[in-house]
């Protein structure tokens, strides 16, 4: 089972302010506390409670709509996609991921870093829901605006490799998704997040799997190299950890490495418990 980058991490820049969420021509009658309500959602995300971090956001959401904020409504619609991303409702995300793309249009954002973001959440989600191809398609778009703003080492390029990896898995491209994932490890490890790299490495130890199941050396040296991140002193054990090692977990099950799964799913329960 491969991971969505998108699956533990939301995009940060979804929530930054100045001229990429400037609208010349709309009056707001006010605006939602988004960075509030972004840390309450963390909040709940972190005890996995999806149900509330829903409700949450559809409160939100309507707030926004009533004081004409696109900005925040942009923001709240783009998280409620990866919450339907994780509970499964594709109904509901097929819905919302059409408003992001009508905001992104009225808004003038889709040549800016921020709107190329909200772009790339819409194609982990079609990803997500068996469409592979047509996320390839917006990941393309989302690539060329990445570069004309960022740095190629910036960590946006890191989920935007990982996620077209897993397009091109799902597609029997083992090889050029291969290649994607050594190209995210390459900015995590330069970045130091140890979760990014822990993630990529299942990522690739799963591709390894799928192409020749018989492939033990390079499934297993991925996977040891996740759980080395996993195990790293220096990681804080939160409730992304928890994500993180609930959905690494089933990595190493699909390899047989089921004491390892069993551990890692320990981790992440004991965490969902205390919190």
């Amino acid at each position: 089972m491969g991971i969505d980058e998108f699956d533990y991490k939301e995009p940060a820049c979804a929530t930054c302010g100045g001229k990429e969420f400037y609208y010349p021509e709309t009056e707001t009658h006010g605006t939602i506390p988004v960075e509030r309500i972004i840390e309450k959602e963390d909040e709940f995300l972190s005890r996995n409670d999806l149900a509330s971090a829903e409700k949450l956001l559809r409160y939100w959401l309507d707030e926004a709509k009533a004081l004409n904020d696109k900005r925040g409504e942009l923001v709240v619609t783009s998280e409620l996609t990866g919450v339907f991303r994780k509970t499964g409702n594709k109904e509901d995300s097929e819905k919302y991921c059409t408003e992001i793309l009508r905001l992104i249009d009225e808004t003038d954002m889709a040549e800016t870093t921020s709107g190329a973001t909200f772009l790339l959440n819409v194609a982990t989600n079609k990803k997500a829901f068996g469409d592979a191809k047509g996320a390839l398609k917006i990941y393309d778009e989302v690539y060329k605006v990445f570069s004309k703003n960022l740095d190629a080492d910036n960590a946006l390029f890191g989920g935007l490799y990982n996620n077209s990896a897993l397009s091109y898995a799902d597609l029997g491209d083992y090889d050029t998704a291969i290649s994607y994932f050594e190209k995210a490890l390459e900015i995590a490890k330069k970045s130091g997040n140890k979760l990014d790299e822990a993630v990529t490495y299942t990522n690739l130890s799963t591709t390894f799997l799928r192409r020749d199941p018989f492939d033990d050396e390079n499934v297993d040296k991925a996977l040891d190299n996740a759980l080395s991140c996993l195990n790293d002193e220096g990681v804080t054990r939160d409730g992304y950890y928890a994500f993180v090692c609930e959905k690494c977990a089933s990595a190493f099950s699909d390899a047989g490495r089921f004491i390892d799964a069993q551990d890692l799913s320990a981790r992440a329960r004991s965490i969902y418990e205390r919190r």
